[in-house]
């Protein structure tokens, strides 16, 4: 949805910072989940996510989140996991 100048809703600072819906006031913090059974170690979200949440545990072979409040809500872990193991709930957008 854009504004009638044409500008999004999003304030230029936020987007060179990167934060998120979840950082706005009055949003939720609710992190993303992974499955840990469906994780197959491919590290994929690892090194997609440009706001480093993940973290790998070489003992069971999976990723975990690591720094869940640096999320930004951009979804690509979600949408690059091939085994549907992570989940970001658009439930955290007000």
């Amino acid at each position: 949805m854009a504004r009638a100048n044409g500008a999004w809703p999003v304030k230029s600072a936020e987007l060179v910072v990167g934060v998120g819906l979840a950082g706005r006031k009055g949003g939720r913090t609710v992190p993303p989940r992974i499955d840990r059974h469906k994780c197959d170690g491919c590290g994929l979200c690892l090194h997609r996510c440009g706001a480093y949440c993940f973290g790998f545990d070489m003992k069971r072979y999976v990723a975990y989140l690591a720094n869940g409040r640096a999320c930004v809500d951009c979804f690509i872990c979600e949408e690059v996991c091939p085994e549907e193991a992570i989940q970001v709930y658009p439930g955290r957008m007000k």
